[in-house]
Formats: C-alpha cells, structure tokens, sequence
C-alpha cells in the first residue's frame, strides 16, 4: 500500500480569515505545494469551482484535489435538508474523483467573530448530541455511496472543539462517520 499526501492551502491563505495570504495567488500555492511533495490538495476559496477548470488548472502542478471543506447546518435541519444543500459541492468532488468531503458542523459556531470569547461556543445536551450523531451518520452513509468518505472536521468555536466533544461525536455516530486528523 502506497501513501499519498496532500495538504489544505491554509498555509498560503486563509479561509477563514482571507485577508491572510490574500496577495498569495493560486498558483504559487499550487506550484510550492506540488515543490515540497505533496500530491493533492484541498480546495480553498481561491479554486476555480467548475470541475474542468478545476482539474486542469491542479493539473498543471501535478495535483490533485484530495477533499473540499463544508460548512454544515446539520443542527438546523434534517439530513435530507443538508444534503441538498451539500450537493453541488459534492458534486464538484465527485467530479474531481476527490475521495474525501471535510465536514464540519458550524451551526453557532463562533469561530468567525474574534470579539466573542471561545467559552461562548455553542455546547450540546446529551439528546442534541444523539439526534446530532444519527443525522450524521445518516448523510455519511448517504455520501459513502457515492463514492466519497465524510471526515469530521473539528474547529475551535464549533459544537465539536474539544477532545471531549470528539469523543462524544465518534461514540454518536456510525462506522460511516471518518475523524479529520
């Protein structure tokens, strides 16, 4: 079994905070990435969005798209709800043949305001945590057969930031249900 490396661009811009790396263009992440080793990457806000575009534009650095973040609102809604909203980014990485779609569940999340301290995350009560887990494993099952596995990504300032948290979530959901690392 071979391994294969790939790397999230947060090391030459910032999703989260774009004025960060915001002079850093595209192709110079791409070209240093590819420099330094890595075969893959994920997407960022600076990537062309149209699949084609998408594979050639990493082509050309010998890349490929190796997952895209989502932004969730499983809290809000059902899992039918969610994936709806999820399919055009899954489908761009089904497009892409990206293996793996970066989840995370940002419903309160409070890690876009840097006024409000990282105690005023939104916590979870144990049957929030059960209805949280089964909705989950629910879309992961449903993504798993199209192709692409749902890692779990957790983020400071989200429902799921702590070890604890994690614990909680991976003993909630389903096989289906893979752990970001």
């Amino acid at each position: 079994m071979s391994i294969r490396l790939g790397v999230n661009p947060i090391m030459w811009s910032n999703d989260d905070m774009r004025e960060l790396g915001a002079e850093v263009p595209l192709e110079t992440c791409l070209a240093q990435a590819r420099q330094i080793g890595f075969e893959g990457i994920e997407l960022g806000h600076k990537f062309p969005r149209d699949p084609l575009q998408l594979t050639t534009t990493l082509g050309r650095f010998g890349l490929a798209c190796v997952s895209g973040w989502y932004s969730a609102r499983l809290l809000e809604r059902d899992a039918a709800a969610e994936l709806a909203s999820l399919r055009p980014h899954l489908d761009l990485l089904k497009a892409v043949a990206s293996p793996v779609l970066v989840f995370a569940e940002v419903s309160g999340a409070i890690h876009g305001d840097f006024r409000s301290p990282l105690s005023a995350r939104p916590l979870l009560k144990a049957s929030q945590w059960r209805e949280f887990g089964r909705r989950l494993t629910q879309l992961a099952a449903w993504t798993a057969a199209e192709g692409v596995r749902l890692a779990y990504h957790h983020h400071m300032g989200t429902v799921v930031q702590s070890q604890e948290d994690i614990d909680t979530l991976m003993d909630a959901t389903g096989a289906d249900v893979g752990l970001l690392l």
